[in-house]
């Protein structure tokens, strides 16, 4: 499995991982008057955004191991981890997907409910994968484990990161996708969850010109998405022409 190129992921079953960021929050949240707060790449370990995205299959540490069995009811055989690992894949796929799906979820849930005990008004958004249910084989659900189906059920603010360049993608795509997401979710501007989309301003890879910057803005707002942002504010403050696309976008829209 080729290595990641710039990170590497945390496995979301680690105890003290947990239990340090849920502290992190609650900190956060007593210190600071918050409207919301936003969950960044909360998913299984995978470099989504690349043209070619590098999709490994994780986690088999013995406490993703212990809990898929614990939680599903199905005895894992006696063997060295890669034979755990395959035996699971053979033999329970299905399951373990579900399972992987849940663990994701969970920690939606832990963290709406940190929120809800400490500043109810808050929101709770996500930075997340923006491919549809069919990309990459499914990869989004099968090795990122984002279930919407389930994330519906505690995310007030999706906020699809539809980095057009860093994915290999021409900047139409970013309409066409929060269109299809918008559908895909059923949401409505009236109502909980809502669709504000992050869209790509940084120069990385190539320029991102300001008439692309203008038309994936406009497209983060398509179909029944009622806000959008940049990746970054830093390289729109920076550059006096994106700058003017944004207020006027933000003005008019």
């Amino acid at each position: 499995m080729q290595a990641a190129s710039w990170f590497m992921g945390v496995c979301p079953t680690e105890p003290g991982f947990r239990q340090y960021r849920f502290g992190q929050l609650r900190d956060l949240l007593l210190e600071y008057d918050l409207d919301g707060v936003w969950m960044d790449y909360v998913h299984w370990h995978a470099q989504f955004e690349e043209p070619e995205p590098i999709l490994p299959e994780t986690c088999f540490c013995d406490h993703c191991l212990d809990n898929f069995s614990k939680d599903s009811g199905i005895e894992i055989p006696d063997g060295i981890t890669s034979k755990k690992a395959l035996w699971i894949l053979n033999n329970h796929d299905e399951s373990w997907r579900n399972w992987r799906c849940e663990v994701i979820y969970d920690w939606t849930y832990e963290i709406k409910r940190i929120i809800k005990e400490i500043k109810p008004e808050a929101l709770l958004g996500l930075y997340h994968c923006p491919w549809d249910d069919q990309e990459f084989n499914s990869a989004r659900r099968s090795i990122l484990g984002l279930d919407y189906n389930l994330l519906k059920e505690t995310i007030d603010v999706f906020s699809p990161m539809v980095n057009h360049r860093r994915m290999g993608r021409e900047p139409a795509w970013v309409k066409e996708n929060i269109r299809w997401f918008s559908n895909r979710l059923n949401i409505r501007k009236d109502s909980y969850p809502k669709v504000w989309p992050i869209v790509q301003a940084y120069n990385n890879p190539g320029i991102i010109s300001n008439k692309e910057f203008e038309t994936v803005l406009k497209g983060g707002l398509a179909g029944k998405s009622s806000g959008v942002m940049m990746f970054t504010t830093s390289a729109v403050a920076e550059d006096e022409g994106k700058t003017e696309v944004m207020k006027n976008v933000y003005t008019h829209n």
